[in-house]
Formats: structure tokens, C-alpha cells, sequence
């Protein structure tokens, strides 16, 4: 093992407690100092072999435990230069100069590359050489200010400017990662308003990068090096631990000519007695007790067990103290050295070279009280979260924590837990440095009443040490009835999915669009639909078919089959679901249109499938249609949403930027071009590159959006203020404008001549034409809304909506399902016929 050099140099070690021990025993000094610097110089052998020997560990894991073989390998080269290190004499150790890269590209912004002398393996698991930084710290910071410096004798000195205090970066070590690219900068340190913390970043990588990077900051670099780097202390009557230790030849120690004070802070000090030539111990009460014998020191080997060996109080010699006493061992139980005390074994205060996890406090109560409101119903967070305190504890940085900070939570109620991304500094992939901390900010997330509980874990894949704090909490006021989930709206039916994942449908039963084996006639009240039993994620209604998605990840359709709109190649229409003829792959989301339909498979891919008639399967071409799942000419884009209108398509790509394809009818692709383009691919909208997180295509003329800032978007049609832009605003927008008010929106749909939505605050709001069919659910039948017009609602609040021909339907906080405007073929669901100026609810 690691400890093997310690095993064969020391037996006896002694750390003086009682001011009374006596016999041939280590220095207290080399005890806590010496052997120190002997682990961490077995260390670095023991992280060294596995490098060439394991085939287990990944690249990237290779990566990290190099970076910290490099790092401290200079730390013992810096103190070896001239001046020991020391070459602009401030007090503190300038790091290796950074050795001049062949090309700027080939390192670091403003750095270099691992100097020559450094005998280290200079390249990164995929054959990058290592990037170097380092800074002149201390009093004396600039460069080239001092020509003992300049030790390489280059043309300047290969180093930045640095802190003038110990916590700021002195060395950085970076990996250009897999792409073989740096990306990482170095800069000097900057201090304008002179209170010596630094205005800019001395270290960084942009987003996205995967450069690895291990920073030093001074003090690190010091404990790192075994405290050959160890700061010098503002008290010149004191030394930290200074460059007099010398293992090989001999430890130098004051004499009693020279200290003779051993009050209460003197305490355990040791100095040599030239009289007695004995090592003496000051009791912290005046006198000076003898820990040596007769000046020699027996040197025998370091125990290693398990715990067992003895340590009693055996005094054979009669000389009045323990045999036993001083005897030192490695406990391989407990992973520490430990020194016979008496009758007891006490661990030596020596951290080994490896990262040690705590989390703070170590349990969190986050109650949730319901019941939910606005965009995120049916959950709620808790009204405040527990914010716990990561610290790594050990002498050497961590592996990459995790990737996805969901990923801490564990246990049978993890799903009642969230680590929110706006209060956690402990960001994916992060890497804490010895002493570093970060934070994660924890919230309760819940739909309905109970108790729930979890654990907060962190584990560091390189050292395995895990750090856990207990999560629980209480859920009270939520509404706990058959709810739903989700309501889409069709030509002239509507479906949704209840809590329990049942799927139902309501209204025309044409070609079977409802799914419960009829293909005729018109049902007033949801039925369900006739799946075996299945559970639904999710659904979408038509103009004369529905699809979904069931729970196990399967695309399913039913209706009208002409056009091949279902997915499957049959000439007739299904009155009950069909799976998609997709090769058995996984879907996240789907869509139907009128004539055809689209969806999004588990990796993200696009793809149409139908009648091809207005272009609208986005396949590059005007064909006559695909009978199966077709992929999106979008060059291997990935999406996160799509929405099928009648004659074009939109959708959103995984990066936030908003596509449309098909026939354009007033402007509805919002590409900025004419009227009438005809676009057989995916074609970016004319936004000045916002981001999305929702577009929804219905119908032929109008479209709608909400961009990632939660403002909402319409282009397209205008005669009736379906855009929601203001009455100042009139005729086809071929570009997306914005919806007035500059509210922020949760949910947004598009009908035939008007739109609705949810606000944030869960305000129900709609625009564009009314008439006698109460389209706009304000509760009266006549005049345009060229702006948001309130729901006719009583203040209630809303989760959902959707629209789409001449009716809408949306869910309240309670679970409730409520529809208006047109209801001739019992799409409303309230059990009529009859339009609806104002909501009116589902009745199942």
C-alpha cells in the first residue's frame, strides 16, 4: 500500500499530552510534520500506477487524477528552483514558469504548456498536451519586474500576475477535453478598487466547453506539497514550519538559549536541550519536560492492522511509563495513523491525499401546502427550501460530482424532492477543491396530501466518499379527486387524460375519432376510449383522428385513416387505437393535424408522417405522403415539440429556435416571406433568433408562441385580432409580433379567427373574433378583441388550454375541466348542444 516507505522508517511516535512521557519516542515535530510529507510522497506514487495499469477508469477519470499528479509534482519542483523558490523574496514561493507553447491555439488564452523539466506525463488521456498557468502571488506580484524570475530565460517571464493574498489561483492545470480544443483563459489578477479581491475571473471556460481544469489556489498548493509551500508568518518570532526541516540529515531545533518562554499558547512546543542533550516539551505551565532519552531515537516499523494491536499500560522496566506508550500503527479500519496514549490509541491529526465529502445540515423538513396555482399546477413547490452546505473536507480536489443535480436525490419519495438550479451554486459537473464549498438549494414538490421523504446524497466518484442529509415533509390542502391531466381540442371533439392516465373522448364520433368503437353518432359527456386498460402521457385531437402516447413510450392512433394519417398502411379508418407502424421505437411527443400527423422519438429525431399535399411532412419534398413515421429533413436536428395545423407544421428544437414547414397561408410559416411559400423543410422563423419554449400550429391561417422569457408571440391572419397585437396592428404579420400587454404566459393556443391563453398568474385570457359560437369565452357574443379579453371565468385559475376550430377547453387548479364556443357536436362535454359564451365544465 501506500504507506509502505512510513512502514519500514518509524515505529515509535509521540505527540506530548500530559507534559510527562519519556523514552525513545519520534519528535511530536516529525510526527505531525515529517511524516506528512512522507504520505504525500507516497501519494503521488500510489495515484501514478494506476495511470498505466487499470483499463476500468474512463478518459475523463484518467484525466482528473493526472491533472493532480501534474499539479503536485510542480508544487515540489517550485520550492527546488534558485532562492528556494522564493526569487522576488515577498514571503512567497513563485510557481514553475509555464513553458511556451509551439502555437498560441495549443494552450491555454495567456498561458502555456508543462515545462520540460517536470517529470510528468505531459499529455491528456486523448494525446492533448497539459495547459499551464500559473501567477505570481504575494507582496511582489508583477512580472518582469525581478530577473531572477525570468528562470528560463526566455524573453519575459512565463507567469501572471497574481493575488497579493493566499486564496486566489497560483497554478491551473487544464485538459483541452475531447475535442482537443482549449477553451480555458488566464488572466491577471485585477484589482481597480484596491480591496484585493479580483475584479475578473483569473481562471475560466466558457459554457459548454469540456476542458478539464484543476486551480491551486496558494494555500491549496501548499497543503498539496506536503506545506512545502507553507505560508511565512506575520509573527517573526515564529516559524510555520520553514525550510530547517531536513528528514534526510536531521531536524535543526531551537535551543534553550533561545526559548525559554512556556506559557498557555506555548504549549507542545519542543526545543533541544544542549545541557541535558534532550529533546524537551513545554507543558503549557512553565516547565519543560523531557520526551527524548538519552538523545538517541530507535527507529523500528510502522504496525498495520485492523485495530488490534495492544496498547496497555505495561511497565516492565519500572522506569514509571507505559511500554506501550508511544507505540504508533496504521488503522486500515478507520484509514488513519494513531499513536499509543497511556492505555489508548489516538489518531494523528493527518488528512491523507484524498477528497472527503460533509453536507450541511444534515436534515431538512419541506412541508408543500396546496392546493397549486398557475402554470405549474397540479404541483407546488414548498414555500421556502432547505438550503444545504457541500464541503470537501479532504487535501485533494474531487471527480466531477454529477451531470444532472436531479441526480442527488434519492429515495422512495425522490420525486417529491427538486434541487432548484437558482438558489444551487453546486452547478452540473462541477469539481470542488480541497476546503471549496458550493451549495444546493432543496424544495418540496407535490401534487397531492401525504408525508413523503428522501435523502440528499453526494458522491465523489474518485475517493467514493459520500456525503447524505435526511429530506422529509408533509403535504396538506390539495384537492384529491379524479382530475385531469390534459385536454386537447379537435375540429369537432375533444380528448383528455384523467390522473389515473385513462384516455377519454367527447363529442363527434366520426370516422371513429374518439376511439371507443363507434364511428357515428355524437357523445355529449367524455367516453373513454378502448385501450385494454393502457395509461396515457399523453394525447392530441384532430380535425377527424386523435393520437397518443402511452406510458410504456408507444404511439397510438385512431379515426379517419385516409391519407395514411394514422401511421399504418391500411384503407380504413380505426375506431379504436392502432399502434404508429414506427419499428417498436420509444415517442416523447406527438401531433395530429388534419391530413397528417407528427411526433418526436426518444433521441429527439422529428418525424411526419400522411398526406404530403401542402408539404406538410417537412420531407424536402412535395410527395404524395408517407403511410408510416417519415424523418424531418432538419439535418439530424433534435426537437422538443411539434404541432400539426392543416396545411403546415411548427415546432421547437431542442436549442429554443422555432421552425415551421408546409403551405403558408397569410403569413401563418412566420418566416418573413410572402404569403404563399411553400416550404418543404424546416425553416427557421423570422425572430432575430429568440428562443421558444412552446409553438402551437392549428388550423391553416394563424400561429402562435411563447418565447423562453414567457411572453407570448402570434403572426399570421389579422382581420379580427386573432393575433392579440392591438386594434393599432391590422392585416397579415409575416413575422411573429407580439401579443400586447408584455404579460408573461404559461400556456397559448390557436383556433379559427382567434387564440387563448394562461398567464403565469393563471388567468384564463382570449382574443380575435366573436360571435354567437362564444369563442372567446368573455361571456358576451359580439365585437373583435384585438387584445387579451378575461375569461368570463369568476377569477378562477388555470393549468391548460387548448383551442382549436371554434371551441376551446382548458383545466382549472382543482382538476376540473371546463370548455366554450361552439358545441353543436357535444364537444364542450357538458352534456348539450348548445354554444357557450362563457366556461362551462366537463361533465364525466
Amino acid at each position: 500500500m501506500c504507506f509502505d516507505s512510513v512502514k519500514q522508517a518509524v515505529k515509535y511516535c509521540f505527540i506530548s499530552q500530559s507534559g510527562k512521557q519519556q523514552g525513545n519516542i519520534f519528535l511530536a515535530l516529525f510526527a505531525a510534520v515529517g511524516l506528512l510529507g512522507l504520505l504525500g510522497a507516497t501519494a503521488v506514487t500510489f495515484v501514478k500506477g494506476p495511470l498505466s495499469s487499470s483499463v476500468n477508469v474512463s478518459r475523463l477519470s484518467m484525466a482528473e487524477t493526472q491533472l493532480m499528479v501534474v499539479a503536485q509534482m510542480i508544487t515540489l519542483d517550485s520550492v527546488a528552483d534558485p532562492d528556494e523558490g522564493d526569487c522576488d523574496q515577498d514571503g512567497y514561493v513563485e510557481p514553475t514558469e509555464w513553458k511556451v507553447a509551439a502555437s498560441a491555439s495549443n494552450a491555454p488564452i495567456n498561458g502555456g504548456i508543462i515545462p520540460d523539466k517536470i517529470s510528468v506525463t505531459k499529455t491528456d488521456p486523448w494525446g492533448t498536451a497539459f495547459g499551464y498557468c500559473s501567477w505570481n502571488a504575494g507582496a511582489q506580484n508583477t512580472v518582469d519586474s525581478i530577473a531572477a524570475c525570468n528562470e528560463d530565460g526566455v524573453a519575459s517571464e512565463q507567469r501572471l500576475i497574481g493575488s497579493p493574498t493566499p486564496v486566489y489561483p497560483a497554478i491551473a492545470i487544464v485538459s483541452a477535453g475531447p475535442d482537443r480544443v482549449f477553451d480555458a483563459e488566464c488572466n491577471n489578477f485585477i484589482d481597480g478598487n484596491a480591496d484585493t479581491v479580483p475584479d475578473n475571473d483569473m481562471v475560466s471556460k466558457p459554457d459548454g466547453s469540456d476542458d478539464v481544469i484543476l486551480t491551486y489556489t496558494y494555500r491549496e498548493a501548499a497543503s498539496s506539497g506536503g506545506e512545502l509551500w507553507a505560508l511565512k508568518s506575520d509573527d517573526a518570532t515564529k516559524a510555520t514550519i520553514g525550510r530547517n526541516l531536513n528528514v534526510a540529515g536531521g531536524v535543526i531545533m531551537g535551543t534553550q538559549d533561545g526559548i525559554a518562554s512556556c506559557g498557555p499558547s506555548d504549549i507542545n512546543s519542543l526545543r533541544y536541550n544542549t545541557m541535558t542533550n534532550k529533546i524537551q516539551a513545554c507543558d503549557g505551565l512553565g516547565g519543560w519536560d523531557d520526551v527524548s532519552g538519552e538523545g538517541g531515537i530507535e527507529v523500528l516499523s510502522l504496525l498495520e492492522d485492523v485495530g488490534t494491536s495492544t496498547c496497555d499500560y505495561i511497565d516492565l522496566d519500572s522506569d514509571g511509563i507505559s511500554d506501550d506508550a508511544g507505540k504508533i500503527r496504521y488503522n486500515t479500519s478507520i484509514n488513519a495513523v494513531e499513536v499509543c496514549y497511556s492505555s489508548e490509541w489516538r489518531s494523528l491529526d493527518i488528512k491523507g491525499t484524498y477528497a472527503e465529502l460533509a453536507l450541511s445540515p444534515s436534515t431538512g423538513t419541506l412541508d408543500v401546502t396546496g392546493p397549486c396555482s398557475g402554470g405549474l399546477c397540479p404541483y407546488k413547490f414548498s414555500s421556502s427550501g432547505q438550503t444545504f452546505t457541500l464541503t470537501n473536507t479532504g487535501s485533494v480536489p474531487t471527480g466531477v460530482l454529477s451531470t444532472n443535480k436531479d441526480n442527488y436525490i434519492a429515495g422512495v419519495d425522490s420525486d417529491s424532492f427538486k434541487v432548484q438550479s437558482s438558489g444551487s451554486t453546486c452547478e452540473d459537473g462541477i469539481i470542488l477543491a480541497p476546503g471549496q464549498s458550493c451549495v444546493l438549494d432543496v424544495v418540496g414538490y407535490r401534487k397531492d396530501n401525504g408525508t413523503y421523504s428522501g435523502t440528499l446524497t453526494v458522491t465523489d466518484p474518485n475517493s467514493g466518499s459520500v456525503a447524505t442529509a435526511s429530506l422529509s415533509g408533509t403535504a396538506s390542502g390539495f384537492i384529491n379527486v379524479s382530475a385531469w391531466l390534459q385536454v386537447s381540442v379537435g375540429d369537432g371533439h375533444t380528448c383528455g387524460i384523467k390522473d389515473d392516465g385513462s384516455a377519454w373522448c367527447w363529442g363527434s364520433a366520426g370516422s371513429g375519432r374518439l376511439g371507443n368503437n363507434e364511428t357515428s353518432g355524437s357523445y355529449l359527456n367524455p367516453v373513454a376510449v378502448e385501450d385494454g386498460g393502457a395509461t396515457w402521457s399523453k394525447i392530441s385531437a384532430g380535425v377527424s383522428h386523435s393520437c397518443g402516447i402511452q406510458n410504456d413510450g408507444t404511439a397510438w392512433c385512431w379515426g379517419d385513416n385516409s391519407y395514411s394519417r394514422l401511421g399504418i398502411s391500411s384503407p380504413y379508418n380505426q375506431p379504436v387505437p392502432v399502434r404508429v407502424n414506427d419499428g417498436g421505437v420509444t415517442w416523447l411527443d406527438i401531433s395530429a393535424g388534419d391530413r397528417s400527423s407528427c411526433g418526436i422519438q426518444a433521441d429527439g429525431s422529428g418525424w411526419c408522417w400522411g398526406a404530403d399535399n401542402y408539404s406538410q411532412i417537412g420531407d424536402g419534398a412535395t410527395s404524395t405522403g408517407h403511410a408510416e413515421p417519415y424523418p424531418l429533413d432538419d439535418g439530424g436536428a433534435t426537437w422538443s415539440s411539434i404541432s400539426v395545423g392543416e396545411k403546415y407544421a411548427c415546432g421547437v428544437q431542442t436549442n429554443g429556435s422555432g421552425w415551421c414547414w408546409g403551405t403558408e397561408s397569410y403569413g401563418s410559416l412566420g418566416n418573413g416571406g410572402t404569403e404563399s411559400d411553400v416550404l418543404a423543410s424546416p425553416t427557421a422563423l423570422d425572430d432575430g433568433g429568440a428562443t421558444w419554449s412552446e409553438i402551437v400550429a392549428v388550423k391553416a391561417n394563424n400561429t402562435c408562441g411563447i418565447k423562453d422569457d414567457d411572453s407570448a408571440w402570434c403572426w399570421g391572419y389579422d382581420n379580427f385580432g386573432e393575433l392579440g397585437n392591438g386594434a393599432a396592428i391590422t392585416g397579415t404579420q409575416i413575422s411573429p409580433t407580439e401579443v400586447e400587454g408584455g404579460d408573461s404566459w404559461a400556456t397559448i393556443g390557436s383556433g379559427n379567427y382567434h387564440g387563448c391563453g394562461i398567464k403565469t398568474d393563471g388567468s384564463g385570457w382570449c382574443w380575435g373574433r366573436s360571435t354567437s359560437l362564444g369563442s372567446l369565452g368573455n361571456g358576451t357574443s359580439s365585437g373583435s378583441q384585438h387584445s387579451p379579453s378575461p375569461l368570463d371565468d369568476g377569477g378562477a385559475t388555470w393549468i391548460q388550454s387548448s383551442s382549436w376550430s371554434r371551441h376551446s377547453c382548458a383545466i382549472k387548479t382543482d382538476g376540473t375541466a371546463w370548455c366554450w364556443g361552439y358545441g353543436l357536436n357535444g364537444q364542450l362535454g357538458d352534456g348539450d348542444t348548445e354554444n357557450r359564451l362563457s366556461p362551462v365544465q366537463v361533465i364525466d
